[in-house]
């Protein structure tokens, strides 16, 4: 079974608990911390990683695309 818990990590106690979680991850083989960012923080992120090489215009605007059909 899987489970999935939204933290906000703007608390004091989001920010503990994500700490915590980081590091049980790096010890732990079936916990696995997987941050997600809002569409706009998304979007800047895709910007970065098309301009560092990381990811090539045609990644970004395919993902784009995958994100808008849904």
């Amino acid at each position: 079974m899987h489970y999935t818990v939204e933290i906000d990590d703007n608390t004091q106690t989001g920010k503990s608990l994500v700490n915590f979680l980081k590091s049980l991850s790096k010890s732990t083989k079936g916990i696995h911390l997987i941050e997600t960012v809002e569409d706009k923080g998304l979007l800047e992120q895709m910007k970065k990683s098309a301009k560092s090489g990381k990811a090539s215009r045609a990644e970004v605007n395919k993902t784009l695309k995958a994100i808008l059909a849904n």
